[in-house]
């Protein structure tokens, strides 16, 4: 199983080859897609936000795109591994947004350890996660 990160949507949305690449290589595999909650909201913000965009369109989009894909919601023990990846991390003295602790913990908390992402930078440092980057 493999989670699909907010930036693989995007770049789905916006067609990007890569993606749509990588995209095509997955329905292949004909596997048990996932992503979280935390990128859904990750996605609908970025459609509120937008200026000069038809949002009952993308959100149509978005959801159509989510119809193929499992959405894991937050649990009391995605909260904690969330939260230990944040603690472990902030000891250290380094840094990551909060959405990407919440996705990581609960994607963790399920047995999934694969991340599809092109932004390997905000998942590498947590040591149970693979990136998969397209």
């Amino acid at each position: 199983m493999r989670c699909l990160d907010t930036c693989f949507f995007i770049d789905l949305l916006r067609k990007d080859d890569q993606a749509v690449k990588k995209a095509q290589e997955l329905d292949e595999k004909d596997e048990l897609l996932v992503t979280t909650q935390m990128n859904v909201y990750e996605l609908f913000v970025g459609v509120y936000s937008s200026k000069g965009v038809d949002k009952e369109e993308q959100v149509r989009r978005i959801e159509q795109i989510l119809d193929k894909t499992q959405v894991l919601d937050m649990t009391s023990e995605a909260s904690k591994k969330s939260a230990q990846i944040a603690g472990n991390l902030i000891s250290k003295g380094e840094r990551i947004e909060i959405p990407d602790t919440i996705t990581a913990g609960i994607i963790l908390s399920k047995g999934i350890d694969i991340i599809v992402t092109r932004n390997k930078e905000h998942f590498e440092r947590i040591d149970e996660i693979k990136v998969e980057r397209y």
